[in-house]
């Protein structure tokens, strides 16, 4: 049973995660610190859900209470217009995950969703932790055996993190919480102080997309070029950037200074180099042995795949909203189907002519009326497109003025029809009036 502590005297808050809660969850309520911080002591608790609005009690007393539970529990900060620099305040200290007032059911679901996969990652890495520490301790030389000298190639352990950091990453397109999963990720399998993503911005360069450990104000804008420095390095060498190379040009020590770096992996698909991960020192002060590096620049290639499909997926869903902006925009009214006759697409003034109040994208054309699916089935399955034809509608009492196209691909195969059509209704009563 998973263990959320709720941590505010927000009763709108409180009363929205009740209800929305999975069965199994248990859900404990504080608007005191100090009871909070009784609990914690005393319960296993997975999540945390923090509103730093309580009253009698300061932001600085509420990092203090809290923080030997920062780094092991997933926290999620409550942000308000009023105390807008609490996010960053907190934000310093770990807290990635945030919900704005005002809170919606909707908020509620993909907040508590990005909290469970932060937490159910973090388990994961802990796990690997444990793991690794194992391995190390069947590694130790004994004085009776100068077999044990030679060390595994390849440690089960290494395999086990590129399994589980792969299978996190899969079906993941929200680019946000993709970058905050694989910045997270590196941090806690490397134990390295600072981690950069940096992403290519047009055809100037590359810029900082996310960061952990690096002050923001010293990196905000900093544009590094794509013939120069790092990046020229990087699309000459075709291989990862380690500091401890010797003779690295004076532009890339420059820049690897700024990004606090050890490590630049390159971030390469298809030939382009869509950007690079940094990673930088190691919290124990130890250097990256073969093994690691290895590890380091397996996983960027499978944080470079995620993050590709992302930006991708993120790029279509915006021409997506665009089109449709222009959609609800037109003064007609638009159907599209696809080749199965089922509806992809409708705008909001093809539901008020045809007078639909319900969501039927996804059903049968069947629903949007029998005359106005005869003309799509009609175009589709006998290829007959419409121009400008005249179609009474009996239950709306409207006449239309109709035209159907098909949509083919490229090969000329059939992938749906458009329909567009405009109400005559005003124009036919008014001609009887003459």
């Amino acid at each position: 049973m998973e263990t959320i502590l709720v941590i505010s005297e927000d009763g709108r808050l409180r009363k929205l995660l009740a209800e929305e809660v999975k069965e199994g969850i248990f859900l404990f309520f504080s608007e005191d610190l100090e009871e909070a911080y009784d609990f914690l002591k005393s319960k296993p608790v997975d999540i945390v859900i923090l509103d730093p609005l309580l009253k009698k009690v300061t932001l600085e007393e509420v990092k203090y209470k809290l923080r030997d539970y920062l780094d092991s529990l997933t926290f999620v900060g409550v942000v308000r217009q009023e105390r807008e620099e609490w996010e960053e305040e907190l934000e310093r200290i770990g807290v990635k995950i945030w919900i704005n007032q005002p809170f919606t059911l909707k908020d509620i679901r993909r907040t508590l969703s990005l909290a469970e996969e932060r937490m159910y990652l973090m388990r994961r890495l802990s796990e690997n932790k444990r793991e690794k520490r194992k391995e190390e301790e069947k590694r130790i030389v004994s004085p009776l055996s100068e077999s044990t000298l030679a060390p595994s190639p390849t440690y089960p352990y290494y395999q086990e993190t590129i399994r589980k950091f792969s299978k996190a990453l899969t079906y993941m397109l929200d680019l946000p919480r993709l970058i905050d999963l694989i910045i997270t990720a590196f941090l806690e399998i490397f134990e390295v102080n600072k981690v950069a993503i940096l992403i290519k911005k047009g055809n100037r360069g590359y810029q900082i997309e996310s960061s952990m450990g690096l002050i923001e104000g010293q990196i905000k804008g900093v544009v590094f070029y794509k013939d120069r420095g790092i990046f020229e390095w990087l699309s000459r060498e075709g291989r990862l950037l380690y500091r401890a190379e010797a003779e690295l040009e004076d532009s890339v020590r420059r820049e690897m200074l700024i990004l606090n770096a050890e490590v630049v992996l390159p971030m390469e698909i298809k030939g382009n180099l869509l950007g690079a991960i940094t990673v930088g020192k190691k919290i124990t002060g130890e250097k990256f042995n073969m093994e690691e590096l290895r590890l380091l620049y397996t996983m960027a290639n499978y944080a470079t795949v995620a993050l590709h499909n992302a930006l991708l997926y993120k790029e279509i869903n915006s021409q997506s909203q665009y089109f449709q902006f222009i959609l609800e925009s037109l003064p007609s009214g638009f159907l599209f189907v696809d080749e199965e006759g089922r509806i992809s697409r409708i705008n909001r003034r093809a539901k008020e002519i045809l007078g639909i109040t319900d969501e039927i994208v996804g059903d049968s054309i069947q629903k949007a009326g029998s005359i106005v699916s005869d003309l799509f089935l009609r175009t589709l399955r006998e290829s007959r497109e419409v121009n400008r034809e005249e179609v009474y509608l009996p239950g709306e009492k409207r006449t239309l003025g109709v035209t159907t196209a098909l949509i083919k691909d490229k090969e000329g195969k059939t992938k749906g029809a458009v329909m567009f059509f405009r109400d005559l209704t005003p124009l036919k009563v008014k001609g009887k009036g003459r």
